[in-house]
């Protein structure tokens, strides 16, 4: 994103306190927060705009969760300033720096509800995610995403709801 740190600061504040509010409207409270799309994927490398993320949620609420990739600047940024939570995504392959293969790659993303299934066992049960050359990566995650966007997501969550627990894996 072409966004100075000081434009990126007022635009994250400016989103997290609409959520929060509308949140408080419908009385609850915002439980975490998760960057989308492309800064998603700056805030894996990019420590300045972490930093300016990580500020930005605790001028909010100290008490928020964000959730952050393994191995990211910004899992390091946040780490003793923030609870952050370790996401890791069922339904995409992974690259060997945590980065998820790109959407152009025709096998990137996972739609096939028992890959899914067996990536999520290895993710959770684990700690691993098996890369196309064969090789591992390890990492414990706290919480699994699933894309609304990928094809047949509501199939594939029906699925993982009715499976995991059958594996011992509790789904919060």
């Amino acid at each position: 994103l072409a966004i100075s740190p000081k434009e990126l600061g007022k635009t994250v504040f400016a989103q997290i306190k609409l959520v929060s509010q509308q949140a408080k409207v419908q009385k609850t409270t915002l439980h975490h927060v998760k960057a989308h799309g492309a800064l998603y994927n700056d805030l894996c490398t990019d420590s300045e705009k972490s930093k300016t993320f990580v500020e930005q949620i605790l001028k909010i609420d100290e008490g928020l969760i964000v959730l952050a990739p393994p191995n990211s600047a910004l899992k390091e940024v946040a780490n003793g300033k923030l609870k952050v939570m370790t996401e890791g995504f069922a339904d995409r392959l992974y690259e060997e720096d945590f980065k998820l293969v790109s959407r152009k790659y025709p096998k990137a993303v996972l739609n096939e509800k028992n890959e899914v299934l067996e990536q999520v066992l290895a993710m959770v049960k684990k700690g691993e995610i098996s890369l196309e050359n064969g090789s591992i990566l390890r990492s414990e995650f706290d919480t699994i995403c699933v894309h609304s966007d990928t094809p047949n997501s509501l199939e594939i969550l029906r699925f993982l709801n009715r499976e995991l627990p059958k594996r011992n894996i509790q789904i919060r």
